[in-house]
């Protein structure tokens, strides 16, 4: 699995893109009708969309991290282990940084970035990955300007 350094204490855009790669990538699940990513157990009872697509798009690649205890592997792959697959690839929690950081991720939401009850849907996940993508495209503008600059500093986790 692939990992990326944090730039200034930012995800790298070149992971936002891997992230939103992934995510695109499971378009033909998104439109069957009948899809649920609803995370049931989730006490607040808010779906676990984004983290769930991600889920959903990277459940080949992380079936040894979602193994029980028996050995057997789990029906689904829940919200918080796509959130901790996501943030070990991109080097930070994104709902933190998002939280933090609100002018690059587009709003003052961003510590509930992972629970939006409209990406449930085609819609709501189309709507997902063009935010992701402003995101990333802010990353790249402001980390190409610090390259430019002399600024941009990788960081391991």
């Amino acid at each position: 699995m692939k990992t990326y350094k944090t730039i200034n204490g930012n995800p790298n855009y070149k992971a936002i893109s891997h992230f939103i790669n992934k995510l695109e990538s499971v378009k033909e699940s998104a439109l069957r009708e009948g899809f649920d990513i609803g995370e049931p157990r989730i006490s607040c009872g808010t779906p676990h969309c984004v983290a769930g697509w991600y889920g959903v798009a990277i459940l080949e690649e992380v079936k040894e991290y979602i193994i029980n205890k028996e050995g057997k592997l789990r029906i689904y792959l829940g919200y918080v282990d796509a959130l901790n697959v996501l943030t070990e690839i991109v080097g930070v929690d994104l709902t933190l940084w998002a939280d933090k950081n609100s002018s690059l991720w587009g709003n003052d939401y961003g510590n509930s970035c992972f629970s939006d009850s409209e990406a449930y849907n085609y819609e709501g996940y189309l709507g997902v990955i063009r935010h992701w993508k402003e995101v990333r495209d802010r990353l790249k503008e402001i980390q190409q300007k610090d390259k430019k600059n002399g600024n941009n500093k990788p960081k391991n986790k």
